[in-house]
């Protein structure tokens, strides 16, 4: 009781740590095979101030794009990487993406990638690529986005500083879009009979349309869905810009279905086998009623004597 212990100890800090001022913290009995009488009082402390290792930074800078582009094009970017920090970078990837805003994430469009050699502190990598577009682009505008160090192979000294950014105006390639109108059907079938139809298929997009398939099915509510009645379908060739075709089916309604209140959805493109500039306007529906099949009573094998007194 009441004596001493003089300890020593040599420990080597980080050199990942950042500049700052930190805590030295000592605490006696650290595995707790001690009982004592005061279990709260065994951590004591001084202050230190850390002075973090000299680490790059790499940054992008005077990155350059055309301002404006047709999807399916290729463009050229191009742009320096500079490390900014005091220690030297070791070699890297500097990669290129499309995007609809000006932060990089996993949605965004890869573009290609660039090595990058070992740089020194102060020193700048001139960095040239040629990107093709997607020609499925929609007009609009978008970002190009350049990303140093792009794999996360250097660390660096600041870790949030590596992308840099030009907008770009695309236009987006003709596309076709194909929508339905005046459809026309009877209000109510009978279940077993056949009921005739007739509506327009219009290409209203900027592109022929190649051969696509109208579907038309019974439905609870005015939306497709994948359990929805199939009746039959309309194989067309093709649909040039701007035009329209006139169309005529007769549809079988099964003796099956039951008698109720119904849709009738037209669908255009149904097997998805044209890429439309809008993808979300192919169906139109029409209330419908269908009724049970009627009886059909008749006489058959009729018998009866020739003569009667």
């Amino acid at each position: 009781s009441g004596r001493s212990s003089y300890e020593s100890h040599y420990a080597k800090l980080s050199s990942r740590l950042q500049s700052g001022r930190y805590y030295l913290l000592w605490k006696a009995d650290a595995t707790g095979r001690v009982a004592e009488g005061n279990e709260s009082n065994n951590i004591g402390y001084r202050s230190i101030n850390i002075t973090g290792a000299s680490k790059p930074d790499l940054v992008v800078q005077s990155q350059y794009a055309p301002t404006s582009a047709k999807a399916g094009s290729t463009i050229r970017l191009r742009g320096y990487v500079k490390n900014q920090g005091s220690s030297t970078a070791t070699s890297s990837y500097l990669k290129y993406y499309l995007s609809t805003d000006t932060s990089l994430s996993s949605s965004d469009t890869y573009l290609g990638q660039d090595y990058v050699r070992r740089l020194s502190s102060g020193r700048s990598s001139y960095e040239s690529h040629y990107a093709k577009l997607s020609s499925r682009l929609q007009s609009g505008r978008y970002y190009l986005l350049w990303k140093a160090d792009a794999t996360g192979r250097v660390a660096e000294g600041n870790e949030s500083n590596n992308v840099g950014y030009r907008s770009i105006n695309i236009t987006g390639a003709p596309q076709p879009d194909l929508i339905i109108q005046n459809q026309s059907a009877a209000s109510s079938v009978t279940a077993g009979s056949t009921l005739n139809i007739t509506y327009s298929l219009k290409n209203q997009g900027s592109a022929n349309a190649s051969g696509n398939n109208t579907k038309f099915y019974l439905s609870t509510d005015a939306t497709y869905s994948s359990n929805d009645i199939q009746l039959g379908s309309d194989y067309i060739s093709s649909v040039s810009a701007g035009s329209t075709l006139n169309r005529s089916k007769s549809l079988s309604i099964s003796s099956s279905i039951t008698a109720g209140n119904y849709y009738l959805l037209w669908k255009a493109d149904a097997n998805g086998n044209v890429s439309e500039s809008n993808e979300n306007n192919n169906v139109v529906s029409k209330y419908i009623t269908v009724n049970s099949a009627k009886p059909d009573l008749i006489i058959k094998n009729q018998l009866a004597a020739s003569s009667v007194t």
